[in-house]
């Protein structure tokens, strides 16, 4: 029986591609998009982190500066390292500035330096994305104030009972929001002036940043609640300024009144806003007013860095906040209130908030 010739080791056409991918390729774009993730993620939470991103780029920059001087003079830097206790490395002929591993992790390491203390510079902003995107800074506002303080665990779960026991007792057991443990829980909910009162003689601070502290201020001045000049009296008096400027956003349709969704819908009429791609957060609920006045927010906040308590109550037609705040010296500041966009190919316009004592109105320009 004849049998049939055998065939020859069979190859794969693209092997070598493939090796190179995998040796190369693959190695370099997971350094990159490590880097690049790593220094985003800081960016993003540099209102909630403080030493550690510069700890972080700090080392990075003495890498390429080590990098460098080994380029530089390569003996010296030889005979440093082995004075630490590590063997002296045989010094290759070629320059190490001209291998392609040296350049790209020089490139890698100053990229990522230079990035990190634009964005260390830019913390006070947020950092470097949320100071450059408005939409981005709006999400970040919304994530970070959604984080409530908690207490530090330092007591065994006998002494974390008795501690509830006194504050059960020293609240309105009526109203759910009077149990909060953090000023943000308590206006957010709609706390008593008397439980406010409580936390801050317990110990309780105000937040630290300003974005939180911001927070503090749209709550109760979208809140519309009975006792929100009462509320407002007790913040202020632990230290919370009623004229810091804070960025507006809309996430409950409810806190829309008639007066802020007519203004809205002419400020966004005047500015041409209709043709602005906007990013919308959070999503279009369907209700023109409730809509308007949430693009509203974000374009005031892009334009003019946000708003004031006594603009933002003006704005919704609450003349009584307005009227406490003027008792209690809150001034508008000199800045105009402006919506204004901009877009390659768009025709962009602009709108500014005016007002004549309590009276908010938008007008051209």
């Amino acid at each position: 029986m004849q049998q049939m010739p055998s065939l020859g080791p069979q190859t794969k056409p693209l092997g070598g591609l493939y090796g190179f991918v995998r040796d190369h390729l693959a190695v370099v774009n997971g350094i990159v998009m490590a880097s690049t993730t790593t220094v985003g993620v800081l960016d993003f939470l540099a209102p909630r982190v403080s030493i550690f991103p510069t700890v972080i780029y700090s080392i990075t920059a003495a890498l390429v500066l080590l990098m460098v001087t080994a380029a530089v003079i390569p003996r010296f830097v030889s005979k440093a390292i082995a004075r630490f206790g590590l063997a002296e490395t045989r010094l290759s002929s070629v320059p190490l500035w001209r291998s392609p591993a040296w350049q790209f992790a020089v490139t890698i390491l100053l990229g990522v330096t230079i990035v990190g203390f634009a964005s260390v510079a830019k913390a006070s902003q947020g950092g470097l994305i949320a100071s450059q995107f408005p939409a981005a800074k709006g999400l970040q506002e919304t994530l970070l104030s959604l984080q409530r303080s908690t207490a530090d665990i330092k007591v065994g779960v006998e002494q974390a009972n008795v501690k509830l026991d006194v504050i059960v007792e020293a609240v309105d057991p009526a109203n759910p929001a009077d149990r909060c443990t953090d000023i943000t829980c308590a206006v957010s909910e709609g706390a008593s002036a008397k439980a406010l009162r409580k936390l801050f003689e317990r110990g309780v601070k105000l937040p630290p940043h300003p974005i939180l502290r911001g927070q503090v201020l749209l709550d109760l001045g979208q809140s519309g609640r009975p006792n929100r000049t009462q509320v407002l009296d007790v913040l202020v008096a632990n230290g919370l300024d009623p004229n810091a400027i804070f960025n507006f956003y809309v996430l409950d349709p409810s806190s829309t009144t008639p007066a802020a969704g007519k203004l809205a819908q002419d400020a966004l009429r005047l500015s041409n806003y209709a043709d602005n791609p906007k990013f919308r957060f959070p999503p279009p609920t369907g209700d023109p007013s409730a809509d308007a006045w949430s693009d509203l927010a974000h374009c005031l906040s892009a334009s003019s860095g946000g708003v004031t308590l006594v603009e933002l109550a003006a704005m919704r037609g609450d003349k009584a906040l307005y009227e406490h705040l003027i008792t209690i010296g809150a001034k508008r500041p000199a800045r105009p209130l402006v919506c204004k966009w901009s877009y390659p190919g768009r025709r962009g316009g602009s709108s500014t908030i005016t007002f004549s004592n309590e009276l908010a109105t938008a007008v051209p320009g």
